[in-house]
């Protein structure tokens, strides 16, 4: 129950800010109802980008991902704050920390690479951005030549790398059979060639 209706702040806060994400309206505990705690979400219209030809998929996931990495986190935090969302739920150091802890917990054998990214992983307080966390073709919709909403946000404030390296970890190896997959990570054309002419600095 707490988690759904953290997940309402975030979608709300962001959704304040452009972001397309869509409105969580209700939270229900009643398990009564559906046999279990459930949450009435804002249809989005269109579909998901993973239905459109390769070049378009690439570029509404590369624009869209830089325009939302481009955003001033500054008012945002800000929001959520004033929402009383403590920092640990979605600033960078407490949420890598608490990753890193869930994953040492879990695969103790993998002790040496926990370690490894405790000292390596990216957090330049000059180069934050939102990140959703799963940014990738199936979690995007797309309507009449735009987007048209942003689903499934693990949300946090990071470094820009966070979402870069999910996404690109996505299609060259959670995706490399789709239509055209090649060309969704190759070249200029690359949904990171898009997100380059937006962002060309990339980070």
């Amino acid at each position: 129950m707490a988690e759904l209706l953290h997940h309402q702040v975030v979608h709300q806060i962001l959704n304040q800010q452009g972001l397309n994400a869509p409105m969580i309206h209700h939270v229900c505990a009643d398990k009564s109802v559906l046999g279990g705690i459930f949450a009435v979400m804002e249809l989005v219209p269109g579909q998901t980008v993973f239905g459109l030809a390769p070049e378009l998929h690439a570029k509404a996931v590369g624009e869209s991902m830089a325009t939302i990495h481009e955003l001033d986190v500054r008012p945002i935090v800000e929001s959520f704050r004033r929402a009383g969302v403590p920092d640990e739920r979605f600033l960078d150091s407490f949420v890598r920390q608490k990753a890193l802890g869930f994953f040492e917990e879990k695969t103790p054998w993998a002790a040496d690479l926990m370690a490894w990214l405790r000292d390596h992983l990216p957090l330049d307080a000059e180069n934050l951005a939102v990140i959703h966390g799963d940014y990738h073709g199936g979690n995007l919709m797309f309507k009449n030549g735009s987007l048209s909403g942003v689903l499934d946000w693990s949300f946090c404030i990071s470094n820009p790398a966070v979402d870069l390296a999910h996404t690109m970890n996505d299609y060259l190896f959670l995706f490399p059979r789709l239509d055209g997959g090649c060309h969704l990570i190759c070249g200029n054309r690359s949904w990171m060639g898009f997100f380059r002419l937006i962002k060309p600095s990339g980070l």
